[in-house]
């Protein structure tokens, strides 16, 4: 429990709470004896004088008669008081993320955008829908060359557009190379909030299908007027044409002119010398780089399946590589980097988490197919190794893994965010039809998700490691057919 020291230690949550304490009819005395809570710890509780932990908490609240939604809101905030309003805030915009990732995915057969196709000679639109049009055409312009490059500083504000550009750049079926620059807050505690939103605005145009996107952010002070005048007007800049788009959207103007091109080029030259591209996509062959090295730096992370690749060894990478073209390449960089003993060692020995959902675990066991490798390399694991690396993680429970509560956060299959030590993230959807992953380097962010991992517990998001272990013996149960059966151990 946390004792506070302030003068006035009343709260919102020791209010509420004292109100339901009160339409109880219990005394607390009564409460005392029905719950088991010491009496002084109650009342000092309802004084706002100490923050009681999650189990007192709960076993609290079990006297009040209250509907889900007063519960809802009582956790709430008690939540707040815990880690903090600002970090709670963070939280649920994260859980947002990660729970929606794979949503951001668009299917290019099952959308189409409607626009006017005409290409518009030089001249003034008005009106936010003209200038959305405006924006389109000029895209679907330039969508038609081989090689489509677009470039822009158009911020995610404008909601409707960029949805419609997502859509339009998905369903031309072609890598259209899309630079976007964009401001980004300074960390100095006010900005993060914006920051993780427009993280996951970024990471819905990363994950787009067709489109080769490259985020570059530079950063502002909130309200400071010099670093907000370069900014406008907006510009996107294709191969042919620049459109000059005001701040709010209602006119713009397209030019086709060599010195208007060229100063629209000239500003962006300027923003990306003071830039920094904050997502940076990796292809699949560095994909696999990518995972096999930060195994050095892993801090921790959140996952559909628990991180089995811990426990493979040499022989079940051998056996169980897919014969897949790279192949030689695969097996040179784990003998490299992965399958030292210096490195099997330091994995071993190095305080990392991984928090994984239980049906994870349960798709692991029953299918042997380990998603959370980049295109699923490895062949279907056979009973035998997954018996092998079941007991393995059961004795790794709550010291390097954790089961996540799956009805607090939903955790999508193929999701991965990596904590790394040498603050950057690694943020990957290895979905069948669109393998995405990518390193996010800017501090504030990284800083949030490690955050974010880091409170798993404190905001009741994990299972207890007992009901984790209880998991994994019916699955170790369920593979040997027979209760009752000894289990193969490696």
């Amino acid at each position: 429990m946390t004792q506070k020291n302030t003068a006035d230690h009343s709260t919102e949550f020791s209010r509420r709470l004292c109100g339901y304490v009160e339409s109880s009819g219990y005394t607390v005395y009564r409460i005392s004896q029905i719950t088991g809570l010491g009496r002084t710890a109650i009342h000092q509780t309802m004084s706002g004088k100490l923050l009681p932990t999650r189990d007192f908490f709960e076993r609290l609240c079990a006297v009040f008669i209250i509907t889900p939604q007063q519960k809802a809101e009582l956790t709430e905030l008690y939540l707040k008081e815990k880690i903090g309003a600002k970090a709670y805030m963070e939280q649920q915009q994260i859980k947002n993320i990660v729970e929606k990732l794979p949503q951001y995915y668009i299917n290019s057969y099952k959308n189409s955008v409607q626009y006017d196709a005409a290409d518009r000679e030089e001249g003034s639109v008005t009106g936010l829908l003209n200038v959305n049009q405006a924006v389109m055409r000029l895209i679907g312009v330039e969508l038609q060359r081989e090689n489509p490059y677009i470039a822009a500083t158009i911020p995610f504000e404008n909601k409707m557009l960029f949805d419609l550009v997502m859509q339009l750049i998905s369903a031309a079926g072609k890598n259209a190379v899309f630079e976007h620059y964009l401001r980004m807050y300074k960390s100095d505690g006010n900005g993060v909030d914006n920051n993780i939103e427009l993280l996951e605005n970024m990471l819905r145009m990363a994950i787009n299908t067709g489109m080769v996107y490259r985020p570059f952010c530079y950063y502002v002070y909130r309200d400071a007027v010099d670093d907000m005048l370069p900014i406008y007007p907006y510009c996107l800049i294709t191969s042919q044409k620049v459109i000059m788009v005001t701040e709010n959207f209602q006119s713009a103007v397209i030019s086709d002119r060599k010195d208007v091109m060229e100063t629209a080029e000239e500003h962006i030259r300027r923003l990306q010398a003071a830039s920094k591209q904050i997502i940076i996509p990796v292809d699949n062959r560095r994909m696999f780089d990518i995972f096999a090295e930060s195994s050095k730096l892993f801090s921790k992370s959140i996952e559909f399946q628990p991180c089995v690749t811990k426990f493979f060894t040499s022989d079940i990478v051998n056996a169980r590589l897919a014969d897949i073209p790279e192949r030689e390449y695969i097996l040179e960089m784990l003998n490299k980097s992965f399958f030292t003993h210096e490195q099997l060692a330091q994995t071993a020995s190095r305080a990392s988490m991984t928090y994984f959902t239980k049906n994870g675990l349960e798709h692991f066991a029953d299918t042997g197919v380990t998603v959370n490798l980049p295109g699923q390399l490895l062949t279907p694991l056979s009973e035998r190794e997954r018996l092998y690396i079941l007991t393995s993680l059961k004795f790794d429970i709550g010291k390097h893994f954790k089961m996540l509560n799956d009805e607090k956060i939903k955790v999508p299959e193929f999701i991965q965010v990596i904590s790394l030590t040498n603050q950057s993230c690694i943020i990957s959807c290895l979905m069948e039809k669109k393998k995405f992953c990518c390193i996010l380097t800017e501090r504030s962010l990284c800083s949030a998700l490690d955050g974010f991992i880091d409170r798993l517990d404190d905001a009741d998001f994990t299972v207890p490691d007992v009901q984790a272990v209880a998991e994994i013996d019916r699955c170790i149960e369920k593979i040997n057919d027979i209760k009752g059966r000894e289990v193969y151990e490696y």
